[in-house]
C-alpha cells in the first residue's frame, strides 16, 4: 500500500509544475472540542477601516487557515466581485496530523460571505460547508455553519433550515449535520476527491436562500436550504470585496482550508499530499479565481507545518495550490498578471469546454458552461480547444496562444473540410482545385491517390478559421479514374476525411449544377444522371462539373421523404449540357394537406373552395386532399350566403406547416333591435353594444338593464324587453324595449340628510327620484364620528313634489371634540379670552392657545412643560393636545471651589440648581488654580449618582503647591518618610522633602557628583519652591593603567623619561607624544609604547664612520 502511494505521490509531482508565491501570514486560538462549531476569527478594530484591506491584518504567519482563497486585491488594488455560487475540489493523495485536541481528524472549509440588503440595512452572513475527515478510521461526513458578521458578536436569528440555533461564547450561530445522506457519513479511501457547492438565491417572497452541496463521489447531495425569513431583501450575492471589511471585523473573502476539525483548534501536518482548487460563477461557467493566497482569515480553525504553493496541471493548464508538510509561510500564491483568461465563444448555448496542450482525450479536464460562453483561468501557454455538447460528442474546436495577465477571446470552429465530390481532369495539365478546410489550430494534410496521379498543394500547417488549399492534380495516364481521400488531422488529435471521384476526359465544358430547395432541406440530394456522347452513363451531384459538350441530364421529378411530403421539380426534369454555365434547379417541398372545414350551426349542404399554391403557382380546387407547397398562404371562401342565413369563417386563410389544414363556417342569423336608446347586451358573456346585425347561431344574448340619459337631469330605464331580455339566436328575432322616466334631485349638503320620501323615513342625498315622488326633509343632527358633529341651521326647500331637476340646500354648523391629556391643570386663551382649558365640544375655526406653565408641588420639586402638541390651534379637526412635562429636583453643592462633573455623560461645570430627575453626576476632580504655582483639588471621595430627589452634596478639598527641580541627573529624595525619584510636580500643603546626596553613574566611566543643594537639602512645602541640585561632571582616565576621576573639560600633560636612543609614543584616546597636552572631554585611556630611535642610531653611525676615514687618510700620509 506504500509502494502504491509513493507512485501515486511521483505521478502527481510528474504532472505539476510549481508556481511562485509571496510573503508569510499567522494567529493563534484556543481550542473547543465541539466540532460541530466553525467560529469565525473576528477584530473589532476592522470593522470601520475604509480604503481597502489587509489580508495579513488577522493572520500573518502559522498557525493559519491554509488552502486558498480570494481576498478581493489583485495587482492593481481591490475589487469586487458579486457571485451566486462558490465551488471547491480537493485532491488527497494522502494526509497525516496531529490536532490540537489530540484526534487525527482534519476539516476541510468552503467559506463564503453572504450579502444582502434589507430595510435599508446591509447584512454580511457567513457560509460555511464544512467536510470533517476522521483520518483514524478514514470517514467523512459534511456539516454547515451560519455566522452573522453584520456586527460584533451578531446573533444568526429568524432563519429556517433542517439544523438548530446554538449559542457559543454567548453567541448564537447555525449549524446542521448531513448524517444519513449518501457519502455521509461513508468509509473512503485514498486517493480521496470531493466537491462542495455553496449557491444563493432569493425565492417567491424576495427571502434570501443558501443552499449547502457536496459530492464525495455518490453524487451532488443538496443536504441543507437555509432561508433567512427577510422578505424583500435585495442584492442577494455571495461578495468578494478587497475594500473594506465586514460589521464583526472580517473579510469579505471566499476561502477553501484544511484546518483543526473545530472549535478554533489547530491540525499539525505531519505529512501530505493535497491539491485544493476554488472556483466562483461568472454567469457561464465556475472560473477559477484570478488571485489566490495560501491561506483564509474568516474562519478560527488553523493548521501548522504546511507549505502550501501555486502549481499548474501540464497537460490542461488547471491551476492549484497544493499542500505538503514543512515550515511554509503565508504568501500570494498567483495574481491576475501572471496567470490567463480565455474566453471561448461556443457554437452551440450549452455543453463543456476543455483544453490540452497536446493530444486531447476524455480524461482532461472539463468546464460546463451556458449562454454560447465559456471564461476559463489557465497557466500561461499554447491550447488546443474542444466544444463537447451534453452528449459528450465534440461539436467545436480552436486554439489559443494565452500570456500571462492576458485576457484572450476565442471563436469555436467546426472542424470540417470542404471538397468536391467528382473532379474532371485533363492529361498533359496542371489542374487546379480548391479545398477549403474550416478549424483552428495546427494540423498536417494528406492525400491518397494513385500512381497513375500526382499531386502538388499549399497547404500551411496553421489553419486559422478558414484554410483555402490550392490542389494541382497531374494524370500521368488518359482516361484514367480514380478516389482521392484527404485527411487533415490537428495537434489535438482531430481528424476529418473527405473522398472524391476523379475522372479525366479529353474535352470539355465548364457547368456548375445547382439544386435549390425552396422549403426545408431536400432528404437526400438528387442523383444527376449523365449520359456522355460516348453513350457511358454517371450519375452526379450539384457541382461544378467538366463535362464533355452535348452531355445530356435526367433529373427525378418528384423526391419523396414519404407518403406525405415530396419536393417537386417546377422545370422539365430532362435536358441538355450545350454551354457552359450555371445550371440551376428549384425543387419545392410540398405537403400532401387535407383542406377541411367544419361548420357551427344546425345545418349546411356545401362544400368550400380552396386557393392554394403547388410548384410556385396559384391553384384552386374544392376543399379535400390537396399536395401544396410548404409555407406557401392558402385561401379558403370567406363567406356563403343565403339570404337571411349566412356562413362565415374568420380563419379563412394560413400558412402550409403541417399535413392538415382546418377552418370553421359559423351559421349566422339577422336580429332586428328596436329601440329609443343605445342598448348593451352580454354576448355568449361578453359586454358589448348590442343594436341590429348578424349573429353566430346559439349566441347567447343577455340585454342589460342600461339607463339612457337625454340629458344630465333626465334619464331613462328600461322597464320591459319583448320577446324577453335573454334569448338564443336559432333564428331571425325582432327585439322591442320599452322605458319609464326619473329626474335627478341635488342635495347641498356637508352631512347625510334623512326625509320622509312617499311617508317612508329614508336616507336622503342627491340622486335620482321618480316623477311625483312626495319628498319632505327631517331636521337631525349628524355626528360624522364619536368626535365630530354637525348641526341642521336651516333646510330649502324642505317640503316639496317632484316634477323637474330640484336642488336642496341644507345649511349646518360643525363642532369638533378636543381632548387634553395633562397631568397637571392647564390654562389658554381660546379666542382671546385667558381661561381653564379642559376636553370639551369647541366650534370649528375657534383659536386656542395653551400657554407653557410651570407646576410647584413643593419649594425643591417642580415640572416643567417639556412640549405641548399642537400649541397653537386654529380648530379644523378633532384634536388630542398632549402635555409632555418632566421632573425637576433642587440639588445643592458645597464646596470652597469651582466644581466640574460629567452629568449624563457631558462635562459640564456643576453648581446648586435644577436637574432633571434620572439625570446621572459623576462629580471630577479638576484642580482649580490659585496661581501658576498653587491650586486647590478636591480630597474627599468623588460623589456618583442619579437625581431621585433634593441632594446636597458637600465636597472637602486641599491645597498643592508646584515644586520646580532643577537638575541634569535623576534626583532622590524622601517625601514624607519614603524614598522615591522626584522630578517637577504639584505637592500638598505641608509635605517634608529631604533631598539625598548621591553620586550618580550613566555609566562605569562617567559619573555626577553633586556640589551643591538649593535652597537645602531638606524642605517644608508651605509655597511654591525651586529646588536647584548642581553637579559636575566627571571621565574615568587610566594612563599606564594608572585610573583616576578628572572633571570634565580638565587637561593633563602626558610626560615621560625616556633614553636617547628611544622613541615614546602615547596610543589610545588621543594617540600624541609625551609631554602633549590633552582636555579631558570623555573617558580617556592612554598607555606609553616605547620604540628605537633609528634615526639617532644611524647619524652616530655615520659620524663614527666619518671619523675613521678622516683618521685613516691622516695615518697614509
Amino acid at each position: 500500500m506504500e509502494v502504491k502511494l509513493v507512485k501515486a505521490f511521483l505521478t502527481i509531482l510528474l504532472l505539476l509544475s510549481p508556481f511562485n508565491y509571496f510573503s508569510d501570514f499567522g494567529h493563534f486560538l484556543a481550542t473547543n472540542r465541539f466540532t460541530h462549531v466553525y467560529p469565525p476569527r473576528i477584530d473589532p478594530k476592522l470593522s470601520h477601516v475604509q480604503g481597502g484591506v489587509n489580508v495579513y491584518s488577522l493572520y500573518n504567519s502559522e498557525p493559519a487557515p491554509m488552502g486558498i482563497a480570494d481576498y478581493g486585491i489583485g495587482p492593481n488594488g481591490p475589487y469586487i466581485r458579486n457571485t451566486s455560487q462558490v465551488l471547491a475540489k480537493a485532491h488527497i493523495c494522502s494526509l497525516s496530523v496531529d490536532s490540537s485536541i489530540n484526534t487525527d481528524c482534519v476539516s476541510a472549509q468552503l467559506n463564503v460571505v453572504l450579502s444582502y440588503c434589507y430595510n435599508g440595512n446591509q447584512y454580511s452572513i457567513w457560509l460555511q460547508d464544512v467536510a470533517l475527515i476522521m483520518l483514524f478510521n478514514n470517514t467523512i461526513k459534511f456539516i454547515d455553519n451560519i455566522w452573522n458578521l453584520s456586527s460584533v458578536n451578531a446573533n444568526v436569528t429568524e432563519v429556517k433550515g433542517k439544523g438548530t440555533l446554538c449559542t457559543y461564547h454567548g453567541v448564537t450561530f447555525y449549524y446542521y449535520c448531513a448524517n444519513g445522506y449518501p457519502g455521509s457519513p461513508c468509509v473512503f479511501s485514498y486517493p480521496l476527491n470531493f466537491c462542495m457547492l455553496i449557491n444563493v438565491s432569493e425565492n417567491s417572497l424576495g427571502e434570501p436562500v443558501a443552499y449547502f452541496w457536496y459530492n464525495d463521489g455518490h453524487g451532488w447531495v443538496n443536504y441543507d436550504s437555509v432561508t433567512f425569513l427577510f422578505p424583500h431583501s435585495r442584492n442577494v450575492n455571495i461578495t468578494i470585496n478587497g475594500y473594506q471589511y465586514t460589521g464583526s471585523g472580517d473579510f469579505y473573502d471566499i476561502e477553501f482550508d484544511i484546518v483543526g476539525p473545530g472549535g478554533g483548534t489547530c491540525a499539525y501536518f505531519n505529512n501530505a499530499c493535497v491539491y485544493l482548487y476554488l472556483y466562483y460563477w461568472n454567469g457561464h461557467n465556475f472560473q477559477e479565481i484570478k488571485n489566490a493566497y495560501n491561506f483564509g482569515s474568516d474562519t478560527g480553525e488553523t493548521s501548522n507545518n504546511v507549505i502550501a504553493s501555486g502549481y499548474y496541471i501540464q497537460s490542461s493548464g488547471e491551476l492549484t495550490s497544493g499542500l505538503k508538510a514543512g515550515q511554509g509561510s503565508l504568501a500570494q500564491i498567483w495574481s491576475s498578471n501572471q496567470v490567463s483568461i480565455v474566453k471561448v465563444h461556443t457554437n452551440i448555448k450549452n455543453g463543456y469546454v476543455s483544453f490540452s496542450k497536446s493530444e486531447w482525450n476524455s480524461t482532461l479536464p472539463m468546464y460546463k458552461f451556458c449562454g454560447y460562453c465559456a471564461i476559463i483561468t489557465l497557466y500561461p501557454g499554447n491550447y488546443n480547444v474542444i466544444i463537447l455538447n451534453n452528449q459528450g460528442k465534440i461539436s467545436g474546436e480552436s486554439y489559443v496562444k494565452l500570456l500571462g495577465g492576458r485576457e484572450i477571446q476565442t471563436y469555436c470552429y467546426h472542424f470540417k473540410l470542404i471538397s468536391p465530390q467528382s473532379i474532371c481532369i485533363f492529361y498533359g495539365e496542371n489542374n487546379v482545385e480548391y479545398i477549403e478546410i474550416y478549424g483552428m489550430g495546427y494540423a498536417n494534410l494528406s492525400l491518397k491517390l494513385p500512381n497513375s496521379i500526382s499531386y502538388v498543394d499549399n497547404f500551411t500547417p496553421f489553419i486559422n478559421g478558414k484554410e483555402v488549399v490550392e490542389l494541382i492534380l497531374i494524370p500521368h495516364v488518359l482516361y484514367c479514374s480514380a478516389e482521392g481521400i484527404l485527411t487533415v488531422t490537428l495537434s489535438s488529435g482531430l481528424s476529418c476525411t473527405s473522398s472524391f471521384k476523379i475522372v479525366s476526359t479529353t474535352k470539355a465544358i465548364e457547368v456548375c449544377i445547382k439544386v435549390e430547395s425552396i422549403g426545408n432541406t431536400l432528404p437526400e440530394e438528387p442523383k444527376i444522371k449523365v449520359q456522355f456522347p460516348n453513350g457511358s452513363i454517371e450519375e452526379i451531384t450539384q457541382g461544378k462539373y467538366l463535362l464533355p459538350a452535348g452531355s445530356t441530364y435526367c433529373l427525378p421529378k418528384c423526391i419523396y421523404e414519404n407518403n406525405q411530403i415530396r419536393w417537386i421539380l417546377n422545370s422539365s426534369n430532362e435536358g441538355k449540357f450545350t454551354l457552359q454555365g450555371e445550371y440551376t434547379f428549384y425543387y419545392y417541398e410540398e405537403y400532401l394537406v387535407n383542406f377541411s372545414f367544419k361548420v357551427i350551426g344546425s345545418s349546411y349542404n356545401f362544400t368550400p373552395e380552396v386557393y392554394y399554391y403547388s410548384a410556385g403557382k396559384l391553384n384552386e380546387s374544392l376543399a379535400g386532399l390537396i399536395w401544396a407547397d410548404y409555407n406557401s398562404t392558402y385561401y379558403y371562401q370567406q363567406c356563403i350566403n343565403y339570404g337571411k342565413v349566412r356562413y362565415i369563417s374568420f380563419n379563412y386563410t394560413g400558412e402550409i406547416s403541417s399535413f392538415k389544414a382546418m377552418t370553421t363556417y359559423y351559421q349566422q342569423y339577422y336580429v332586428n333591435v328596436n329601440s329609443m336608446a343605445p342598448l348593451y347586451a352580454e354576448i355568449n358573456g361578453v359586454n358589448q353594444s348590442f343594436s341590429s346585425g348578424w349573429f353566430n347561431y346559439s349566441t347567447k344574448i343577455i340585454i342589460e338593464n342600461v339607463t339612457f340619459y337625454p340629458c344630465a337631469y333626465e334619464r331613462y330605464i328600461i322597464s320591459s324587453v319583448t320577446p324577453s331580455i335573454a334569448f338564443t339566436v336559432n333564428s331571425p328575432i325582432n327585439v322591442k324595449v320599452s322605458y319609464i322616466i326619473q329626474y335627478y334631485l341635488e342635495v347641498n349638503a356637508k352631512i347625510p340628510v334623512y326625509a320622509f320620501v312617499n311617508g317612508s323615513n329614508v336616507s336622503f342625498s342627491s340622486g335620482w327620484y321618480n316623477k311625483d315622488d312626495h319628498i319632505e326633509v327631517e331636521n337631525v343632527t349628524w355626528y360624522k364620528c364619536p368626535f365630530t358633529r354637525f348641526i341642521i341651521t336651516s333646510v330649502s326647500p324642505s317640503n316639496f313634489t317632484v316634477g323637474s331637476h330640484i336642488i336642496v340646500n341644507v345649511s349646518c354648523l360643525e363642532q369638533f371634540y378636543v381632548h387634553v391629556n395633562a397631568k397637571i391643570p392647564l390654562y389658554a386663551e381660546v379666542n382671546g379670552i385667558n381661561e381653564s382649558f379642559t376636553s370639551g365640544w369647541y366650534n370649528d375655526g375657534i383659536c386656542i392657545h395653551v400657554e407653557n406653565v410651570t407646576f410647584y408641588p413643593c419649594a425643591y420639586e417642580r415640572y416643567i412643560i417639556s412640549s405641548i402638541k399642537p400649541s397653537s390651534i386654529r380648530l379644523c379637526k378633532p384634536l388630542n393636545v398632549t402635555i409632555s412635562c418632566f421632573i425637576q429636583f433642587f440639588i445643592c453643592v458645597k464646596s470652597k471651589i469651582p466644581v466640574y462633573a460629567f452629568v449624563n455623560g457631558s462635562n459640564v461645570s456643576f453648581s446648586s440648581g435644577w436637574y432633571n430627575k434620572g439625570d446621572h453626576i459623576e462629580v471630577e476632580n479638576v484642580p482649580f488654580y490659585i496661581s501658576p504655582k498653587e491650586r486647590c483639588i478636591i480630597s474627599s471621595p468623588l460623589p456618583s449618582f442619579t437625581v431621585e430627589n433634593h441632594t446636597v452634596v458637600t465636597l472637602k478639598t486641599i491645597i498643592q503647591f508646584l515644586v520646580c527641580v532643577i537638575s541634569v541627573i535623576p534626583i532622590k529624595a524622601y517625601v514624607n518618610g519614603e524614598e522615591t525619584i522626584i522630578g517637577t510636580s504639584w505637592i500638598n500643603e505641608g509635605t517634608k522633602i529631604e533631598v539625598i546626596n548621591y553620586t550618580y553613574y550613566p555609566c562605569k566611566d562617567e559619573r555626577y557628583v553633586i556640589t551643591s543643594i538649593n535652597p537645602s537639602s531638606t524642605i517644608f512645602v508651605n509655597s511654591s519652591v525651586k529646588l536647584a541640585i548642581y553637579s559636575i561632571k566627571q571621565f574615568l582616565v587610566c594612563i599606564n593603567g594608572i585610573k583616576s576621576w578628572y572633571n570634565a573639560g580638565s587637561k593633563i600633560i602626558l610626560n615621560a623619561t625616556i633614553p636617547i636612543y628611544e622613541v615614546g609614543e602615547f596610543i589610545g584616546t588621543y594617540n600624541v607624544s609625551p609631554g602633549s597636552v590633552i582636555v579631558v572631554n570623555s573617558p580617556v585611556v592612554e598607555r606609553l609604547v616605547e620604540n628605537l630611535n633609528y634615526v639617532f642610531i644611524i647619524l652616530i653611525t655615520v659620524a663614527v664612520l666619518a671619523i675613521s676615514i678622516i683618521i685613516f687618510i691622516k695615518i697614509r700620509k
